[in-house]
Parts: C-alpha cells; sequence; structure tokens
C-alpha cells in the first residue's frame, strides 16, 4: 500500500473518534473526493461514525445522503459495519433501514465448526439483479482473497452454532 500512496494512486484519510457533527466529517470526505478525482471509496467504519456522532439518530440520514451524492459524482463506493457479535445465533446490522439505502449487502461472518474458526462470506441484497445466494468460506492468504465453495457439509453456519450434516448411510 505504501508504494500505492506513494505513487498517488491510493488517498488515505484518517478521522479521530472524537464526539462530532458528521456532516463536516461527510463535507472533508466529499471535497477529497471531487478534488482527486476519487472513482473507488472505501469508507471503513461506519460504527465509529454513528458511535461517535452527536446525534446518532440522524446517522441513517447522513449516510443515505453521502451515498447518494457520491453515486451522483459515479464514485463506488463500499461502507464496512462491524456487527456487534464476532460469533453466535445474533446477526444484527446497527442502522435501522440500512437495506434501503444499501445497493448490495455482503455479510462476513466467523463460524466455529469442530473447534476450528472459518470466515464466510455471503450475499444478503443485490438490488435489482439475481445473485446467488450460497455461503461460502474465504481465506486471506499471501496470495490474495480465496474464495471457496459452499459449505455443504454442515448447517446452521449462520447461527453460529453449526453443526456437520451426518454422510448418508451407504447400501
Amino acid at each position: 500500500m505504501a508504494k500505492a500512496v506513494d505513487d498517488g494512486m491510493l488517498e488515505l484519510m484518517w478521522e479521530a473518534p472524537i464526539e462530532g457533527v458528521v456532516d463536516s466529517v461527510v463535507e472533508r470526505v466529499l471535497e477529497c473526493v471531487i478534488q482527486l478525482g476519487v472513482k473507488r471509496l472505501c469508507f471503513d467504519g461506519l460504527h465509529g461514525f454513528m458511535h461517535h456522532a452527536e446525534f446518532p439518530n440522524r446517522t441513517r440520514a447522513v449516510v443515505s445522503a453521502l451515498a447518494a451524492e457520491l453515486k451522483r459524482l459515479d464514485v463506488t463506493s463500499i461502507f464496512t459495519l462491524e456487527t456487534r457479535d464476532l460469533v453466535g445465533p445474533r446477526i444484527e446490522i446497527p442502522i435501522d433501514g440500512v437495506s434501503s439505502i444499501a445497493e448490495n449487502i455482503i455479510l462476513m461472518r466467523h463460524v466455529e465448526l469442530r473447534s476450528e474458526l472459518f470466515r464466510l462470506i455471503s450475499i444478503m441484497k443485490m438490488r435489482d439483479r439475481a445473485y446467488d445466494g450460497r455461503i461460502r468460506e474465504f481465506q486471506i492468504t499471501d496470495g490474495g482473497l480465496l474464495v471457496a465453495d459452499t459449505f455443504e457439509s454442515a448447517e446452521q453456519i449462520l447461527s453460529g452454532m453449526a453443526r456437520v450434516v451426518p454422510a448418508e448411510a451407504e447400501d
């Protein structure tokens, strides 16, 4: 990444996680996007954005306005959002109504199976398109991201309480 930053191919912005007005953060992001002609944006951590907002009940509206403006500017955007539970039966999106403002939602989750922790990825929503809803394992390796076939040997994996599906008895 350092080379990409040095070559001007990647710009990193960081905002201190202090309580404040989210509108000023959005304004700085949009100024940077326009000034640099950004076409791809990763907003890593809406959780911090929500947590430190002076008026948390405005978060959805502000994120919606930001997403709409980025779309108008023809910027492909990714917003990340952490869930409260790393493993377990609960999956909760901490921003109410996020589905109405998101074009696509991808769920990344950990699951324990046979005393091993696996990373999972699945498409939860893709606006106006058919998609493959299967749950797949993914691995982060030295060679990049590997996405495997589905977990056909297990069930209830999104519940965080996966269990192996017994093999059918042979005749």
